[in-house]
């Protein structure tokens, strides 16, 4: 058991040490609500933002096949009124 405790005091003091100069040791989550994100939001907005990105580069490069506006409506995800927690 005297072992495990010195093992973890030691990571403790390093992972101290590693924080030290990236001015994380300074900042303060006190105000982070994290109820107010959600999750599934969050990746349809980068999913959503990825696709964007192919569907441009898709048509600078001249693809063979244009999207047509209803294939792009296809491709843009539902999106939901924020999930909230009770």
């Amino acid at each position: 058991m005297r072992g495990g405790r010195s093992v973890s005091a030691k990571l403790r003091e390093e992972s101290a040490i590693d924080l030290s100069g990236t001015g994380l040791e300074q900042l303060n989550l006190d105000g982070l609500d994290l109820r107010q994100y959600d999750p599934r939001q969050i990746i349809r907005q980068a999913v959503q933002e990825e696709m964007d990105t192919w569907i441009e580069q898709a048509q600078s490069r001249g693809s063979t096949y244009p999207m047509r506006q209803v294939d792009r409506h296809r491709i843009k995800l539902k999106k939901k009124a924020p999930h909230r927690r009770h």
